[in-house]
């Protein structure tokens, strides 16, 4: 009996079908949170860079004068002391800086620096407050010693208290 051949179950197999592609959109409810979350980082990031850029800009504009001073002028000195009390005045609004002079205002200076800095800028900011009040100009190593003094000063003093709540009450164009 000749044997037949017993049909191949292959055969009665039909093609593979790929199932369609999984796409990334509607992206999960968790994404869409991290998304704007990082929006929102972004853009407060860029707010608060904002706001502190200027807050800062007194301090730069008065470095930017402070650098612009000839130390040979007569008014030298007097443009110093003017700068400082810009700065102390537009930053450290409490304190009545308009009205001090000499040792109150030398003392007040010394106070807004760090520890480590005092020691440098005690006898350029006592020679500054003499040299205000006297009729004879001071010589250039003098003013720029004072310079250099007025410069440290203006970087390190502890005036400076950036807050996110306060904003800045006035522009900074009058220093």
């Amino acid at each position: 009996m000749p044997q037949t051949a017993a049909p191949n179950p292959l055969d009665q197999l039909k093609g593979i079908h790929t199932p369609t592609d999984v796409s990334a959109w509607p992206l999960a409810w968790g994404w869409w949170v991290i998304i704007i979350a990082v929006i929102l980082l972004i853009v407060s990031s860029i707010l608060l860079w904002k706001r502190y850029r200027q807050f800062a800009l007194a301090k730069r504009q008065a470095l930017v004068l402070v650098e612009q001073i000839d130390p040979e002028a007569p008014d030298a000195i007097a443009t110093l002391n003017q700068i400082l009390k810009r700065v102390s005045r537009h930053y450290d609004s409490a304190s009545n800086v308009a009205s001090m002079y000499g040792d109150q205002w030398t003392i007040y200076l010394m106070k807004r620096l760090p520890e480590k800095h005092q020691a440098a800028a005690q006898q350029p900011f006592t020679d500054m407050n003499t040299l205000l009040y006297q009729k004879s100009a001071a010589n250039s190593q003098q003013t720029s010693k004072i310079k250099v003094a007025v410069s440290h000063w203006i970087r390190h003093a502890n005036i400076y208290s950036f807050s996110l709540r306060r904003s800045v009450r006035e522009p900074a164009t009058h220093v």
